[in-house]
């Protein structure tokens, strides 16, 4: 059992909050690994009364697990990318319909504004532009959701080889207190 305390700031009166940040990595644990903590508080009376919190348990998940969990978000991430794809095709055709169906110099177009289009058209093509705007924005998401999980993938140790030491070690327990 290793205990860590957590000292009381100067000035405090009977009361406090106090915060504490339970470093995992100096204890050595490994995939598959579980920790047992609690908060153990002692008061300052000659008796030294304490309170003890429920015990917490926390299970670091297998590698497999994580190459799992990996597996799971990259295919949303896939299905994803495929609609954006398929969203982006749709967009393009009605992007072209709408490039066809703008008239050319018909006559009664305006002289003074030769490029302006009818209202019904151009609420058209603001439409077709705001869901440009949208589809940009997604497929910027999911780069954004790419590279979080690229970078999950590298701190879980997923680019480890069968061959490396974390993956002969990810079988063994720990419990601490």
């Amino acid at each position: 059992m290793r205990r860590d305390p957590v000292p009381v700031p100067p000035g405090t009166t009977d009361r406090g909050i106090l915060s504490f940040t339970l470093d995992l990595n100096r204890r050595g644990l490994l995939p598959g690994d579980t920790l047992r903590y609690v908060a153990i508080a002692t008061d300052n009376s000659p008796a030294e009364q304490a309170g003890r919190s429920r015990d917490f348990v926390l299970r670091l998940p297998t590698m497999s697990e994580v190459r799992a969990a990996e597996r799971q978000a990259s295919r949303a991430v896939g299905g994803r990318l495929d609609s954006l794809a398929a969203e982006s095709r749709r967009l393009e055709r009605r992007t072209e319909d709408l490039a066809r169906e703008q008239p050319r110099g018909e006559v009664g177009q305006d002289a003074q504004h030769p490029d302006a289009l009818p209202y019904e058209e151009a609420k058209r093509a603001e439409a077709v532009a705001a869901q440009q705007q949208n589809l940009v924005a997604q497929a910027e998401g999911l780069r954004q959701s790419l590279e979080a999980l690229e970078k999950a993938a590298a701190a879980a140790g997923l680019h480890d080889s069968p061959g490396s030491s974390s993956w002969r070690r990810s079988g063994s327990r720990c419990s601490a207190r």
